[in-house]
């Protein structure tokens, strides 16, 4: 192993996202959240763990860079190996920021992991400025990229990523297995980023998040990870109790967990619940989960252990609309599992769809209808978008709901084409407005938030969200991709040049298309 002596430099870069696709712009946004990369995070403890101490990390978003900051920054560190996490919504920014990586010095090697290589490899690899993408758990991968730098070897053929082969042609490797223990990785390395900055809407500074699953046993067909079906693996307890020991230990006041369905395992959550009680080791935490996944003893321990926020997506208050979202959820779990949340005293936010396949607009007011009556404390509403890679992606490209597949122009930067919303975008527009007005506005919703105005910061915290709320009801009826370039064209020492495409390969089935 590489001593720390000859360890090449490695940064790990965390996009800005201000101008990928949202439905509202991410400048206001934000004020929901700002978090750190776990993915990235947990890739510079796993080098460092292994030999390559050298690692920095760049989180371009906090606070917000310039493209000149950014390029003074990778001039400074002169780094070997630059890795970048990419959505498909993040990618028009991913490469931007590649090509300055290699403007500063072209020898950089710049890897690019994350969904969207699951997505459209090869389209990612159409450019210059990406030389490889990781497909599947990062850390092995990335480990035995930097040792081959760090050995003066060839990056061809490594495992579990995608390459361009001697005709320049982008090549996959063979897939890398994944990790099955995962308690054998090290904790993220958290203290790299700016924890100071990152925030949730009324949660404590510092806060830390964290995941204890990888994949997700469902199969919603709007969901993207139902496209990767990646398996699903799971920390154990231990594991996790002794890491929120640590994160109390050093300071952080509350924590989120990220995992898509924390209580899916109930045993799981029993054995961790029990160990932070016995031990006296309550952190406040939120997690996310499903309605059909919770019961008045489980409940009860997580209160316990700290758990003060439940966030389950209900997504809609059809049962037609759940069946063919393959949700697998009926009207009577939910309002159950919000009841019993409610009655114990936790706060509670509900997730929603609005208009998805074949949604009738009976059906959308069954969905607000919904919302009213759980009594929540709050409520998202969002338009349902065609995903990459998801089964609903694939039956909107069949029915001709939208012209070709989208997000591979998007992935060659070109926006020809409307967002692929499932439904007319005026309507789910206007649609969103009257949702988010009519939640909000009952007077019990007013006089629950008036009754948390408890210090200066919270104050502060619900102004900024009304800001985000006039903006949902006042954003203009517009395509998104016209305006999605603005922060790309005011740096003017970026030029975003024209760059052929790559030949494709042909896939196994004669198509062009990845991952499906």
């Amino acid at each position: 192993m590489s001593g720390e002596h000859d360890s090449p430099r490695v940064c790990l870069v965390q996009p800005h996202q201000d101008i990928n696709i949202h439905p509202v712009p991410r400048k206001k946004t934000a004020v929901l959240g700002r978090y750190l990369s776990l993915g990235i995070a947990g890739l510079a403890s796993y080098l460092k763990a292994n030999g390559f101490p050298n690692i920095s990390v760049i989180d371009s978003a906090s606070p917000g860079m310039s493209y000149d900051e950014f390029q003074a920054a990778i001039t400074d560190l002169r780094p070997a190996v630059v890795g970048f996490t990419a959505t498909t919504m993040d990618w028009p920014e991913v490469v931007s920021l590649a090509r300055i990586v290699k403007q500063v010095n072209p020898d950089t090697v710049v890897v690019v992991g994350g969904f969207h290589l699951s997505c459209y490899p090869r389209e990612s690899l159409s450019f210059p400025c990406v030389d490889l993408g990781v497909v599947g758990d990062g850390e092995p991968t990335m480990l035995e990229i930097v040792q081959r730098v760090a050995d003066g070897n060839l990056l061809y053929g490594i495992d579990g990523t995608w390459y361009r082969d001697a005709q320049g042609l982008p090549t996959q490797a063979r897939p890398r297995k994944p990790v099955q223990d995962l308690d054998t990785l090290p904790w993220a390395a958290r203290d790299l980023f700016p924890n100071h900055l990152y925030r949730a809407i009324t949660i404590q500074r510092p806060f830390a998040t964290m995941t204890t699953v990888r994949g997700c046993p469902y199969a919603c067909r709007y969901c993207g990870q139902t496209g990767v079906r990646e398996q699903y693996r799971a920390r154990s307890a231990e594991s996790v109790f002794e890491e929120i020991r640590y994160l109390k230990s050093v300071g952080f006041k509350e924590l989120i967990f990220f995992d898509e369905t924390f209580t899916v395992n109930r045993k799981h959550v029993v054995e961790l619940c029990t160990r932070m009680i016995e031990s006296g080791t309550i952190l406040p935490w939120t997690c996310r989960t499903r309605v059909d996944l919770v019961d008045r003893e489980l409940l009860i321990l997580m209160k316990k252990s700290g758990c003060k926020r439940l966030q389950m997506g209900i997504e809609s208050g059809s049962p037609a609309v759940l069946e063919r979202m393959n949700r697998n959820l009926n009207l009577a779990q939910v309002e159950r599992g919000f009841a019993l949340a409610r009655e114990l005293g936790f706060e509670t936010r509900g997730y929603f769809m609005l208009g998805y396949l074949d949604e009738t607009p009976e059906e959308t007011e069954m969905t607000v209808d919904l919302a009213c009556r759980l009594r929540l404390d709050w409520a998202s509403f969002s338009r349902v978008l065609g995903l990459p890679n998801t089964p609903l992606y694939e039956t909107m490209i069949q029915r001709g709901i939208i012209d070709g597949d989208f997000w591979r122009d998007y992935t060659m930067l070109r926006f020809g084409h409307k967002v692929p919303y499932v439904k007319q975008e005026d309507w789910l527009r206007d649609t969103q407005r009257r949702a988010y007005r009519r939640f909000y506005s009952r007077p019990s919703v007013l006089a629950g938030k008036l009754r948390d105005f408890t210090s200066r910061h919270r104050v502060k915290e619900y102004a900024q969200g009304a800001q985000l709320f006039f903006a949902i009801q006042t954003e203009a009826n517009k395509n998104v991709p016209s305006t999605m370039w603005k922060r790309i064209a005011k740096q003017a020492d970026v030029k975003l040049s024209e760059i052929p495409e790559q030949p494709l390969l042909p896939s196994t089935d004669g198509s062009e298309h990845l991952g499906w």
